[in-house]
């Protein structure tokens, strides 16, 4: 998993990694609390790196073990549907609309995605094996408005007639500092590549996502709910 080094692949190792944090941190309260000398001060330097190396483990396996309890979960919607459901969740809140009044600016304008929404810990999968074509964040001035946000370009048979097209994903208003993958990466269809957030121009957590023939454009945007089933 990208972002963390995926170390504690089971529980064994996870517990024994947990106990090495709870041992680690107490160390460092001691430090804390007394005064060093120079070489104290590079072991509590030595010590916070490992802290810092052993919670990254126990977030992987977090992470990871949540991953596969989501998928368990998400067998329950077609496996049949051309686009795997991009979150952990399945209430739409807002469907594509070629004249929705904005929620902020109360402007008649196009919707070009849906949006899945759900409050706590909520993830974001890859709807198609792909590559990552680009990776926004909120005020990097690229997509304005849409927070930190993530971009997949796939080749998919639309039509059953062994033709594929290339189709382009799009995945808006992502938690911050959560994002799994960078531009060039390529992706599975159901992998985890970031978690729901509320960046950008957004009334509340959720997911905007989109669906577009062809390379990025308003004008090609279609209804993900025609894919996703």
């Amino acid at each position: 998993m990208a972002g963390y080094p995926v170390k504690a692949d089971n529980l064994q190792q996870l517990e024994k990694y947990q106990n090495e944090l709870e041992n680690a941190q107490e160390q460092l309260l001691i430090y804390q609390n007394n005064d060093l000398n120079e070489q104290m001060k590079q072991e509590m330097i030595k010590l916070n790196k490992r802290v810092s190396e052993l919670k990254g483990y126990v977030k992987a396996y977090e992470m990871t073990q949540t991953n596969i309890f989501i998928k368990q979960q998400l067998v329950k919607l077609d496996p049949n549907a051309k686009l795997y459901f991009p979150a952990s969740t399945t209430r739409i809140t807002s469907y594509f609309d070629n004249n929705r009044k904005h929620p902020i600016t109360g402007e008649n304008k196009a919707h070009i995605g849906i949006d899945i929404a759900m409050p706590g810990n909520q993830y974001i999968f890859a709807a198609e094996k792909g590559k990552v074509i680009d990776v926004y964040k909120e005020y990097d001035g690229k997509m304005n408005g849409y927070g930190d946000a993530i971009m997949l370009e796939h080749k998919i048979d639309l039509d059953g007639d062994g033709q594929k097209e290339v189709v382009t994903t799009f995945y808006a208003h992502l938690m911050p500092e959560t994002t799994q993958v960078k531009v060039g990466d390529v992706v599975d269809r159901g992998q985890l590549i970031a978690q729901m957030g509320n960046s950008g121009i957004s009334t509340g957590q959720h997911l905007h996502f989109e669906v577009h023939i062809g390379k990025w454009s308003k004008q090609n945007a279609v209804d993900p709910m025609l894919f996703i089933n």
